[in-house]
């Protein structure tokens, strides 16, 4: 990433198991040239499926 933003805690609000759960988290905003999209989306692809 060529720049990063962390911003937080955050309240969220989603569904998980049909229950609506609340909980604070953070947001992590990375930032990067577009050059890299193809490498960077295959890098998550393969650590978070």
């Amino acid at each position: 990433a060529a720049c990063a933003n962390l911003e937080g805690p955050v309240s969220s609000t989603y569904r998980w198991k049909n229950v609506v759960e609340q909980a604070f988290e953070f947001v992590l905003w990375l930032k990067a040239p577009q050059a890299n999209w193809d490498r960077i989306e295959a890098l998550v692809l393969t650590h978070h499926p």
